[in-house]
């Protein structure tokens, strides 16, 4: 058992430093959930980022 647990152990931190390197790389397009509605999430951020980018940096933090 303490073997086998060793073993699981290790095995977990390898997916979470893969899941960690993913997550700090950004999300890819090939990876995103087909059946996410896009009408809705697509316009916002945009509208967020032209916002963003009409304004000086130092007003937005």
């Amino acid at each position: 058992a303490p073997q086998s647990d060793a073993a699981t152990a290790a095995r977990v931190a390898r997916i979470e430093a893969a899941a960690a390197r993913l997550a700090a790389a950004g999300p890819e397009p090939s990876a995103q959930p087909a059946a996410r509605p896009k009408h809705r999430s697509a316009a916002a951020p945009k509208a967020q980022i032209a916002r963003a980018a009409a304004e000086p940096q130092s007003t937005d933090r």
